[in-house]
């Protein structure tokens, strides 16, 4: 994925699939299967595209089976983990 600019689209597919809700979160601290050498922070260079983005999109599984071949699409040189979960609070 193209760093920052990956995770609107995919935010912005997301919106357009009617997804319920969707989130992106930069670390500020992380490393991955390409860059194992070396722990990235958020410092001097806190706009590098090296660091990790989670992407979090919430509906029901039909809405996420929808947005899923296209979040495949995008992820080069990532990780994909889908999992149900069980809302507990909902205000």
């Amino acid at each position: 994925m193209a760093g920052k600019a990956g995770a609107s689209s995919l935010i912005q597919e997301a919106r357009r699939l009617g997804i319920v809700g969707a989130t992106a979160v930069r670390g500020a601290t992380g490393y991955g299967k390409n860059n194992e050498e070396r722990v990235m922070l958020l410092g001097i260079i806190a706009l590098s595209s090296d660091l990790p983005i989670v992407l979090t999109f919430i509906d029901r599984r039909g809405k996420i089976d929808q947005l899923f071949p296209i979040v495949q699409q995008a992820v080069q040189g990532g990780i994909v983990l889908r999992d149900q979960v069980e809302v507990v609070v909902h205000t």
